[in-house]
């Protein structure tokens, strides 16, 4: 099988949201994706963001918080309806060769910049090809592409290395704007480039760094499924803050702490819950048993999974909000296998009996780190550990420290997100993820990837996932505990359309009701 070359971008995409998975796990929510059938009208959304863009270079925006600015401002090739799938956009269609290793897309032939200029095939292929070649968020993500080529106006064609599953996500999200080939590059344009989407920066009513107001493009060529006239986009880190603005009317929408949610409803607000946020697992880093040998016995692994009492783990530390978790695959995405929940019931006595056959009757000791991650479910974890005779000692580490890249901790706890289950599966079990540092793997996981790899259709590549993620459950790869949720909260007015975990979160996930 190829390697897998892509963990930096899976990393980077997992950090970024990481704090705000956190902060909210036991409370709140982002969103899912894509337009809405709607018309247009002259209602305003006003909506918050726990971080805002350094820049909005193409080379240099991800996947985090801050491309619900981004994505108002550039056109994508593709998009991600409110369900999860990827559905046309920019490109009206997309073909896949037998191999896998061709993508051919075909583009509208309507689609233009704010000031009237034409978009092509060209303008596309000089923003991909500026984001290659530039240090950044995006040059990662292009790692598999060979050769980017515009054979006519409406014609993009991308040549492949090898197959890679995480293309048409990024080509919704971040690998998929569109920019103008004449300002690529210039530092005027970092903070206000010139529009391929559907909004435009209202530059006098804009505070880089605060506060982002945009106004709607009726020329846009989609602009009917953009109700909102006016889009304003606020940095709000402090959750209280969040609260008072919602409170006070200042904002429409946002994410919202579980405790806050009553006085919310009661003021009006309608609360959307968004299950399988985020993922939170022990990690098993060292399944070769390099400096923890009880590691490389799959008994060993299987009886930490079965030392951990899931649902007292949601009702104790979780208050609730969350759900017990046996994969990392969350509900709603592809490749999530509910009988998988059956595999590890919490059975103490029986985990003793696995560690017994497996010749640590006496347990042993492990460090694992200790961070902003870890601290506030390092005493239940610890407990269940011990439960079964292992002892663990936590090591404090700074948020610049590195963890798993450092080759010292065998295993530790790690909250990931949950919007993409190829991120997922290749983040945590492929032979180069970032969560697989010593790059254990196996002939049947390699097989099992290269399958995914190839896969070329939506059929095809969910039971791919399926396999492997059923494949990670039953070999014990890991130690999923509980999947978080999130709450979005509306005022009356305002709806909210996503039912799964987003990949980024747009404008495209609200609509105006009656």
């Amino acid at each position: 099988m190829p390697r897998i070359t892509r963990p930096p971008r899976v990393a980077a995409l997992a950090a970024a949201g990481l704090a705000a998975i956190l902060a909210l796990s036991a409370c709140s929510a982002p969103a899912a994706e894509d337009s809405a059938e709607s018309s247009q009208s002259d209602a305003s959304l006003s909506i918050a963001i726990t971080n805002v863009p350094n820049s909005i270079d193409p080379a240099v925006i991800s996947q985090s918080p801050d491309a619900t600015i981004w994505s108002a401002l550039y056109d994508r090739l593709l998009s991600v309806d409110p369900d999860g799938k990827y559905v046309p956009n920019a490109a009206e269609s997309w073909e896949y060769s037998d191999d896998g290793l061709t993508l051919t897309l075909k583009l509208r032939d309507d689609l233009s910049f704010s000031n009237g200029d034409p978009i092509d095939s060209a303008a596309v292929k000089a923003t991909i090809d500026y984001v290659r070649e530039t240090p950044g968020a995006g040059q990662t993500g292009w790692k598999q592409a060979e050769s980017i080529e515009a054979p006519d106006p409406q014609t993009l064609v991308i040549t492949l290395s090898q197959p890679d599953p995480l293309l048409l996500d990024g080509l919704a999200t971040y690998l998929g704007v569109i920019a103008d080939p004449a300002t690529l590059g210039d530092p005027d344009n970092a903070q206000q480039p010139l529009e391929s989407g559907p909004y435009t920066l209202d530059k006098e009513a804009t505070v880089t760094g605060s506060v982002y107001v945009m106004q709607r493009r009726d020329d846009y060529w989609n602009a009917d499924a953009y109700p909102f006239k006016k889009l304003t986009v606020k940095a709000i880190t402090d959750y209280q803050a969040l609260y008072n603005a919602l409170s006070s009317g200042e904002l429409d929408a946002g994410y919202a702490p579980s405790d806050q949610i009553p006085a919310l409803e009661g003021n009006g607000f309608v609360n959307h819950v968004i299950e399988g946020q985020g993922t939170g697992s022990l990690i098993f880093a060292d399944r070769d048993g390099e400096i923890l040998p009880a590691l490389a016995d799959v008994r060993v692994r299987q009886a930490i999974n079965m030392a951990i009492d899931r649902d007292g783990f949601v009702s104790q530390v979780l208050n609730g909000a969350g759900k017990a978790a046996e994969q990392k695959v969350t509900p709603g995405t592809i490749g999530y296998v509910e009988k998988l929940n059956e595999t590890y019931p919490y059975d103490v006595e029986k985990a003793r009996e696995l560690m017994a056959e497996a010749g640590y009757a006496d347990g042993f000791e492990v460090t694992m780190p200790s961070n902003f991650l870890s601290q506030s479910y390092e005493p239940i974890i610890g407990q269940a550990l011990k439960d079964i005779g292992i002892t663990v000692n936590w090591q404090v580490m700074q948020p610049q420290d590195p963890i798993w890249e450092s080759l010292r901790f065998p295993m530790g706890f790690w909250v990931d997100g949950g919007a993409n289950t190829a991120n997922s599966m290749i983040m945590n079990y492929g032979p180069d993820g970032s969560f697989n540092p010593w790059h254990v793997t196996t002939p049947e996981l390699d097989d099992l990837f290269a399958t995914a790899y190839a896969a070329t259709d939506e059929d095809s590549a969910a039971a791919a996932w399926e396999a492997i993620n059923t494949y990670a459950v039953e070999e014990a790869l890991s130690a999923p505990i509980f999947f978080t949720q999130a709450n979005m909260v509306t005022r009356p007015g305002i709806e909210y359309l996503g039912t799964v975990p987003p990949s980024i979160t747009t404008v495209q996930l609200y609509d105006v009701t009656d």
